[in-house]
This record gives C-alpha cells, structure tokens and sequence, in this order.
C-alpha cells in the first residue's frame, strides 16, 4: 500500500485545459455550478473540495503508473481510479479529471515509447481516446455496449479508429446488450 500525493496543477494540465483545472477548483470552493465545463450537472455535481479529492485520484493513478515504470512492482492499481470519461475541458460521467490519461501522458514522458491501453467497462472509454486520437505512440481499446442501445457516451462505435498519424491506433469493440436486457444502463433517448 502508498499512500499518494494529490496530482499537481502542471501534471493534471497534461491532459486538462489549465482554464478548466482552475473552475474545477473555483466550483468546489464557492459551490457554484459551471455547467459550461459538465460542472453541477447531475453525472457531476458540484461537492466541496472537488479539485482536491480528483487531484488525489490522479496522483493515486499517477503512483501506481510510476512503481510499475521504476520496477518497484510488476503490477499496481488505484480502486478509485478510472474515470475515463472527463474530457480536455469538462467533467463527464462522474468523471472531472482522467487519471488514466494523465498517466499514459506521465508514461510516455518517463520514455515508454508505445502505450496499449485497455478499456473494460459497460461504457466507452471516450475520455482516454480522445486524449489519443491523434497520437500513433498510443494505442486505445475499449470493450463496451453497443451506443445504439447505451445511452451514454454515445460514442464508440466500430468505424472509430483514430485520425492522422493515430489512424488505426483507436480500437472500438461495440457489444451487443445482454438477451433480455434493456440496453445497460438505458437506451440512448436523444
């Protein structure tokens, strides 16, 4: 067990606009909504300390991915990690920073030359692949629902594949619903 350090501002803005770290840090002290940035909204509501509890969650993501790089340990996870949703400048999805995007981000500073990123979960992992789309040194895979009976994020569907020197580096595994279910978590309504 580590116990981590919050992720700094300039490690968080790897991935994240700086404009849209400090909202985050302004919504979760005056308790405003900003609703522009998918702050306030009811995936991601507004909670004191916002940018301090997902700075933790980065710097927890970030920990891990630095002990497997150094060799301090052949594997290493963060339970509350994994909000592949939050996009370069607004939460989403329960998710406010991308703690994996960062990390792959920290990964490829450190000298890891390819990154393979795996993506297990009933949802897309838009946030991740977005943060990749163009870059060929990282390759995303995401297992998820279908988006034609998944209401959220409405993305990921097979032709989605990357664009300019990351074509083909974005691999989208769309999957049918479970027989008698009614799509996940909802049926995409818009």
């Amino acid at each position: 067990m580590v116990e981590p350090s919050p992720a700094t501002d300039s490690e968080i803005e790897t991935v994240h606009d700086p404009e849209y770290v400090a909202m985050v840090r302004h919504v979760g002290r005056a308790l405003v909504p900003a609703v522009r940035f998918g702050l306030g909204t009811d995936d991601d509501p507004v909670f004191e300390g916002m940018h301090e509890a997902a700075a933790l969650v980065v710097g927890a993501t970030l920990a891990a991915a630095r002990s497997v790089w150094s060799g301090a340990t052949a594997h290493a996870v963060n339970v509350a990690g994994g909000h592949h949703h939050a996009m370069r400048a607004n939460a989403s999805g329960f998710c406010v920073y991308n703690d994996l995007a960062v990390a792959i981000k920290w990964l490829l500073s450190a000298g890891a030359e390819r990154v393979a990123y795996l993506d297990l979960d009933v949802h897309h992992g838009d946030g991740v692949q977005a943060a990749f789309y163009h870059d060929p040194r990282v390759l995303t895979i995401s297992l998820h629902e279908h988006p034609a009976t998944l209401f959220f994020p409405g993305t990921g569907r097979p032709h989605e594949t990357g664009t300019g020197d990351g074509a083909g580096y974005a691999v989208n595994v769309a999957l049918p619903a479970a027989p008698g279910t009614p799509g996940g978590c909802g049926r995409l309504t818009r």
